[in-house]
């Protein structure tokens, strides 16, 4: 499976290998057999014609990875008049916020256009209860994740031994 990496955690759980590849070559690798897929987010499945080469597409709600600050080296913000500067602290939530919410909604738009530009089939990952989502703990990632940090990961308390 093609990745790019912290995300290649996720394939150790499961038992794939995971080939570090940049977002470039993720068509080819599938196209060529290198992997059997990539871990993706949707836009990219669209914007890339992942489609074309990957029929299948998983929707496991891992959630999104967006930079959703405004950042400013100290010697620019100060260099800043301070209408300028209210004005950007006044606006960080807004933007924070509603750049989320544009990501969840590009997300949704490129899932709808998966089958309409001939992916084959969408699944949407469920628990066992039938709650799409995923599930209410991560047992199913790289089980080293749970255990890495020192004095364990607050998951652990709730998932068990894994």
């Amino acid at each position: 499976m093609s990745g790019v990496g912290i995300n290649l955690r996720y394939f150790e759980g499961l038992g794939a290998v995971a080939v570090s590849s940049g977002l470039a070559d993720f068509y080819n690798n599938i196209a060529t057999g290198l992997t059997d897929g990539v871990i993706v987010w949707p836009e990219a499945i669209i914007s890339f014609k992942l489609y074309e080469v990957g029929p299948y597409l998983i929707d496991v709600r891992l959630g999104a990875v967006s930079s959703v600050a405004i950042s400013a080296n100290e010697r620019t913000w100060d260099q800043l008049p301070d209408e300028v500067r209210r004005a950007l602290l006044a606006a960080a939530e807004v933007y924070r916020d509603e750049l989320a919410l544009e990501t969840v909604r590009r997300s949704t738009r490129a899932m709808e256009s998966f089958e309409a530009l001939g992916g084959g089939q969408l699944s949407r990952f469920q628990t066992s209860s039938g709650v799409s989502g995923p599930p209410p703990c991560p047992t199913w990632l790289a089980p080293g994740w749970l255990i890495s940090s020192e004095g364990g990961c607050p998951a652990e308390s709730s998932c068990g031994s894994i």
